[in-house]
């Protein structure tokens, strides 16, 4: 069993040099806590000074171990505050003590001290909770209880006025200063919301710029596939057509060719030199960039080609939709010229229903959609990816020997788009 000393001890310890534990349970009511154990001490040694022949051996001996006791319940406060089974049996201990502490001391200054103490502490810890309210009309009670037990009616007459004065404005601060902390845990709680929303935030750029990179890999493989790839493997297949008729002494025929592959490779490289072109540059005006790109197919491919622009220059194109939408009319306009073998084009451009819509219409060939598709055309590919990109949807129809019919529909509202 601890003796008197030791206890003193722990208590010192617990003021002066508390654990990391202690700390984090005390708190902000450390300061509190030192200057309620300094206003105790000083009346307690006023009250021993001005009054020593109540102080007999025997009182003093039991005051001194009572008081101790009771300023080291204050200093457990915030434990039995965090505990729920210990908040009772600290109120109502702490309670008795200052009953005690100043009947023993005879003293209505001591009992005004001690009982506000509590009532500040029990508002400050526990809060304006239910058991808070309880404590605190337990304790106003007490108070002029003491008054009565120590000097009477008179003394209670005497102290009740400035009792109750002390009362009222220690309540109200004390409950002002109770919103006043609950608002601060509150915007400390938000803070720490708010820097872990940041830092997820930050997570989600990131992963939102390896996307982007991905995407950017993916669309220039959309780009380039069909003019580089398409274009060097069609040389390599007339360099090896070359090769076999040199082989065989056919030289004119060979000749022929090679002029032939000069020929495409010219092509393919103005091709890939116009898709970096793209890559580079977004349109700067979407109505007047179609009219080129249409005026350069006209020009490059000899096919008439009937352009219905039914969109007011002025009109406010949805973020990222413009660059979408040429591209799709690029990779369409570049199949026409490689594969539909087409007499008469049809692009259409306009807003229907709040949607963008590009119509792209030919009477050539035709191919089947899902075998282009599942053989992986990566034109057919590009122009679907672009058109979920911009929030909006791609039909293709086609049927060999009928033409091809490709319909882009983009949501007007910015909500629609994702570039």
């Amino acid at each position: 069993m601890w003796s008197f000393s030791a206890i003193l001890k722990q208590f010192w310890r617990l003021i002066t040099n508390p654990t990391s534990d202690q700390k984090a349970i005390l708190g902000d009511a450390r300061p509190f806590l030192i200057m309620l154990t300094a206003l105790l001490g000083i009346v307690s040694v006023i009250v021993i000074r001005e009054a020593p022949e109540l102080f007999s051996p025997g009182r003093l001996l039991l005051f001194t171990p009572l008081m101790v006791l009771h300023l080291s319940l204050h200093w457990l406060s915030p434990f039995a505050a965090a505990s729920k089974k210990w908040r009772i049996p600290h109120l109502i201990l702490q309670g008795g003590l200052a009953f005690c502490v100043s009947l023993l001391a005879q003293s209505p200054a001591l009992a005004l001290a001690a009982f506000c103490a509590l009532i500040g502490e029990t508002l400050g810890m526990i809060g304006t909770t239910r058991l808070g309210w309880i404590a605190v009309i337990v304790y106003l009670g007490l108070m002029p209880l003491s008054y009565w037990l120590i000097g009477g009616q008179t003394m209670l007459n005497n102290w009740l006025s400035p009792t109750i004065s002390t009362s009222i404005i220690l309540i109200v601060f004390m409950v002002l200063f109770n919103r006043q902390v609950k608002t601060s845990q509150r915007a400390q709680a938000l803070a720490g919301k708010l820097e872990t929303a940041n830092r997820q935030l930050a997570a989600y750029a990131a992963q939102v710029e390896d996307l982007t990179l991905a995407a950017e890999r993916q669309r220039m493989a959309r780009e380039l596939h069909d003019t580089l790839a398409q274009g060097v493997a069609g040389l390599v297949l007339q360099l090896e057509a070359v090769k076999a008729h040199l082989a065989s002494g056919r030289g004119d025929r060979g000749a022929a060719i090679i002029d032939q592959a000069l020929k495409r490779a010219r092509s393919t490289l103005a091709d890939s030199r116009a898709a970096i072109d793209d890559l580079r540059s977004a349109p700067s005006n979407l109505l007047e960039s179609i009219r080129e790109k249409i005026e350069r197919f006209k020009q490059a491919t000899g096919i008439p080609c009937e352009l219905d622009l039914s969109l007011d220059e002025n009109y406010t194109i949805p973020n990222g939709a413009d660059e979408h939408t040429l591209r799709v009319l690029s990779e369409a306009l570049v199949n026409i010229t490689r594969h539909a073998q087409a007499a008469q084009v049809w692009v259409q451009f306009a807003v229907h229903d709040d949607q963008l819509v590009l119509e792209i219409r030919d009477n050539g060939q035709g191919f089947d959609p899902e075998t282009a598709t599942r053989s992986g055309h990566y034109g057919l590919l590009g122009m679907r990816e672009r058109a979920r990109l911009a929030g909006g949807t791609l039909t293709i129809q086609s049927h060999m020997g009928r033409g091809t019919h490709i319909k882009l529909l983009i949501p007007t509202s910015s909500e629609g788009t994702s570039s």
